[in-house]
């Protein structure tokens, strides 16, 4: 949210040079996944009728066993249940791993997340990127809804004029830290009942946005700039339906705790180019 918008002006050479405002400035900033899934798994072995681990071992989640006396009459039944919290930890080179097995990208190799935000908005857009190719949008996979926000905003300007009424001289500050509950939903499925991944992320968003001199051409103009900031506190759940193969699917589910960082941005001159997906929506 811009609480202060700096007209672009003429001014002094000891201040800005006003340049050629672009239609679609924006900030490109690189995300960094740092979440841990925790799951259940097997806690023992299979037993045979005697109640011992057959090799090679397989991992199970229970067995039962019975033993006979000489008649062959049950002596004693034995039934066990078994399983542990494992923990799995997830990176950008997992997370890439779901667009990998949606066919969104050809491998992990080399690609980016990235956060794309547009000067009308603060809320990002989201691509994957990698040098040499074109920018991926990935927004189709993501849906963030924001509720309630806390603001902290230090806003200045000044403006000094020649005995003519012209304008001489322009400094602007604004800075503004936000925080936001958030809910993120990222997933691979096409639609219920279909295979792929879907994880649902609650936690607290954290963001930064400044007005900074960008040089554009030959000249600086005023920008807003999203700085660093992060989603943390993250707590959720991943859904994963696997194909069984038998023409069903197999449900798994686990937990997620983490978070995800927001470097500072890198000023984009025109989103229209690279990220037309995130340019504002003009009513």
């Amino acid at each position: 949210m811009k609480l202060l918008r700096i007209p672009y002006c003429a001014i002094s050479s000891v201040a800005l040079l006003a340049g050629n405002a672009y239609a679609s400035p924006g900030t490109e900033s690189l995300v960094t996944v740092r979440l841990t899934e925790q799951f259940s798994v097997a806690g023992t072995v299979v037993r045979d009728e005697f109640g011992r681990p057959v090799f090679p071992t397989t991992p199970a989640f229970e067995n039962e066993w019975t033993r006979y006396d000489f008649q062959g009459n049950p002596i004693q039944t034995n039934y066990e249940y078994q399983s542990r919290i494992t923990t799995y930890r997830m990176s950008n080179r997992e997370f890439m791993g779901f667009l990998v097995s949606s066919g969104v990208i050809p491998s992990i190799a080399g690609w980016s997340l990235k956060a794309i935000y547009n000067e009308e908005s603060a809320e990002p857009t989201y691509y994957v990127t990698k040098p040499g190719s074109a920018p991926i949008y990935v927004g189709d996979y993501f849906a963030m809804d924001t509720y309630g926000s806390a603001e902290g905003v230090n806003a200045t300007s000044t403006t000094r004029y020649n005995s003519s009424g012209q304008v001489i001289s322009y400094v602007a500050r604004d800075v503004s830290t936000t925080k936001t509950d958030a809910l993120l939903t990222f997933s691979t499925q096409s639609g219920e009942g279909t295979e792929g991944s879907t994880m649902n992320l609650a936690g607290m968003w954290q963001s930064s946005l400044s007005l900074r001199p960008v040089r554009v051409g030959p000249s600086l103009e005023y920008r807003y700039l999203n700085g660093a900031g992060s989603i943390y506190s993250i707590s959720g759940t991943i859904d994963d339906a696997i194909d069984d193969g038998s023409g069903g699917l197999d449900l798994y589910q686990s937990i997620v705790e983490g978070s995800w960082l927001f470097s500072s941005g890198f000023p984009i001159n025109d989103l229209s180019v690279n990220f037309p997906e995130a340019e504002p929506i003009n009513p």
